[in-house]
């Protein structure tokens, strides 16, 4: 159980876990916050690794930043629609 000592200003968290590798997305208002959080979630028994995609509101979200890097690799390899294709 993760025992909140103190408040934390969140936005919004979404924790999701399977066998042990915990996943943490959302928002908080600071970045030492979200270096609490992932702390906190290490220390629980059972969790062998933390997955930390926590961003503030200053920040990109982790996963927008792998989807917009995955577009851009898959527009440069795709044939623009203008090109002969023979």
């Amino acid at each position: 159980m993760i025992e909140n000592t103190r408040p934390v200003n969140v936005i919004e968290i979404n924790v999701d876990a399977v066998d042990g590798v915990v996943t943490l997305r959302g928002e908080l208002a600071e970045r030492r916050l979200i270096d609490q959080v992932e702390e906190r979630v290490r220390g629980v028994p059972g969790v062998v690794t933390v997955e930390n995609l926590l961003h503030t509101r200053a920040e990109e979200p982790a996963n927008k930043r792998a989807a917009i890097r995955a577009s851009e690799r898959a527009a440069g390899s795709t044939p623009r629609t203008d090109e002969a294709i023979e």
